[in-house]
């Protein structure tokens, strides 16, 4: 099947949401995003389904009991063609988004426990690479904000070593990892170590703003 331009555009769409919540999309969600009926929403999906870029399954409808939702999920197929693509952010806005939800996520959470596992699960689906290193920060500053003042000032200090971005981050993560896992269990240990693995790997493919962005947010938590 050859992707015209329609098709591609509504199955990006669907990748990407999926990217972002890793559920199960109904088709009604992908026609409101782009501005269409359902029913041609449906149409087109069910010719994706067709061709493999998608699965569909069923999800319990909260509105009627007894009844089924119609749901698609991208396949393996489908998300190795958008998510290897588009590896970068391509506006101030998307970063935006990424930054509020980090900062939600930092404010809201007390402590680390039972949050390694699923971040570990979302992860391999964040869209972007900055956002798994953005994810993988929030971690850290809560761990952070745990400690007391006086080593989240010192440690948010270590910044200032560097005017490379690449190395200030580094200098930065390896410091707090190291201090979680000297004081984690032995379960919680590898997970830090996948972690700082998959964060490594994502860092090494930012762009030199994308960077900057990561320090900033650093930045704003020390001032």
């Amino acid at each position: 099947m050859s992707l015209t331009n329609r098709r591609k555009q509504f199955l990006e769409e669907l990748v990407h949401i999926y990217a972002k919540t890793n559920e199960p999309i109904h088709y009604s969600e992908i026609a409101k995003t782009i501005g269409v009926s359902k029913w041609t929403a449906y149409d087109i999906l069910k010719e994706l389904e067709k061709h493999q870029f998608l699965e569909k399954t069923y999800s319990v409808n909260p509105n009627e009991t007894g009844r089924s939702l119609v749901v698609f999920v991208p396949t393996e197929k489908s998300k190795d063609m958008f998510l290897k693509e588009r590896v970068h952010i391509t506006s101030e806005d998307e970063w935006t988004g990424i930054k509020e939800n980090v900062l939600a996520f930092i404010h809201q959470t007390k402590s680390l426990d039972n949050q390694i596992t699923p971040l570990l699960e979302r992860m391999p689906h964040a869209p972007y690479k900055i956002e798994v290193c953005a994810q993988f920060l929030g971690v850290l500053l809560v761990y952070l904000n745990n400690q007391g003042s006086n080593v989240q000032h010192l440690t948010l200090n270590m910044l200032n070593i560097s005017k490379n971005p690449a190395i200030q981050l580094s200098t930065f993560v390896g410091a707090v990892t190291g201090m979680i896992i000297e004081s984690a269990s032995e379960t919680i240990s590898p997970e830090m170590v996948e972690l700082l693995r998959q964060f490594t790997h994502a860092l090494e493919e930012l762009k030199e703003e994308e960077l900057i962005y990561l320090i900033h947010l650093l930045e704003d938590l020390r001032a």
